[in-house]
């Protein structure tokens, strides 16, 4: 048994305590006491240490909550069917999916949460898949339908090189995203066509540079990151929302994390009987990019 503990950079006297008690009872812990995630949120140290764990205890405490680190290590996790265990914080609510799991609760005093946690060690954690999604309404059905044209039609003005038009469905399509997050908020689907209505927003806005291999900062990077990993909280194996966020890793640079939920967006599909194409590109194109990073001088 090997214990992988994510947490906030907020939460690390925490994090330090827990790891030295489990170590004192002779459980093996690995806890990013340097900070590894100070850039990149899935360095490849970090994913080896995800894939060499059998359990994610995860903190969860507001900062956690906010933090792009934490959200990539328990859903990087789960993708490698690792068995997770929430431990509370604070009274900061968990995402939809990590409510089904057992977890241990320290907001009350430090002790009885890690007399739940060993015990939880020894219980079955092991994420579990939802089977059965909540059927759509026609009108919600209609919306999709609607975006998932619009974003195609303006992916299809870019690759012609039609800025003017791209924009101009881009603004249709804005408003329609806007109702329906107003509407259907917890809806996974809904939160990864806004995620990727962001993403197409921003590579009009810097198609120029974009198209020469430079991705300049945006602040709409943030936000459509943050779509997408609510819509993995409700729905972790989605292989649209992963793809999305891969992408959004992208073109913040963060090419580990990229590669790592690009190439399970791709595992993803395969599983549930399709083939991935624009992933596959994705990662195509992603790979290109670290192999001309590692050749860059120092």
């Amino acid at each position: 048994m090997r214990i992988f503990i994510s947490h906030s950079s907020k939460n690390k006297r925490v994090a330090g305590r827990l790891g030295d008690d489990l170590a004192g009872v002779k459980v093996d812990v690995w806890l990013d006491r340097d900070e590894l995630n100070g850039g990149d949120p899935l360095l490849d140290e970090l994913q080896e240490a995800l894939e060499a764990c059998t359990h994610l205890l995860l903190l969860w405490s507001k900062p956690a909550s906010a933090s792009r680190y934490v959200k990539a290590e328990w859903q990087a996790a789960y993708d490698l069917q690792k068995a997770i265990i929430p431990c509370l914080l604070d009274g900061t609510a968990l995402p939809l999916f990590l409510k089904q799991l057992i977890f241990c609760d320290m907001r009350r005093t430090y002790e009885k949460g890690l007399t739940q946690i060993k015990k939880a060690l020894g219980a079955e954690t092991t994420p579990r898949l939802q089977t059965e999604k909540p059927s759509a309404g026609r009108d919600r059905q209609a919306v999709i339908d609607k975006l998932v044209s619009g974003q195609a039609q303006v992916l299809d003005a870019l690759a012609a090189g039609d800025l003017v038009r791209s924009r101009t469905l881009q603004a249709a399509l804005d408003k329609i995203v806007n109702d329906a997050l107003r509407r259907w908020r917890s809806d996974e689907m809904i939160l990864n066509l806004a995620g990727y209505g962001l993403k197409n927003g921003y590579l009009i806005t810097h198609w120029n540079a974009v198209s020469t291999g430079k991705y300049p900062w945006d602040p709409v990077l943030v936000k459509a990151e943050q779509l997408f990993h609510a819509a993995l909280g409700i729905r972790p194996d989605d292989p649209s929302a992963k793809n999305g966020l891969g992408n959004i890793y992208w073109f913040r640079r963060d090419l580990d994390a990229a590669e790592f939920f690009v190439r399970h967006a791709i595992a993803g599909a395969r599983r549930q009987g399709f083939r991935y194409e624009a992933a596959e590109h994705d990662l195509e194109m992603i790979r290109r990019d670290k192999a001309a990073r590692k050749r860059q001088p120092k």
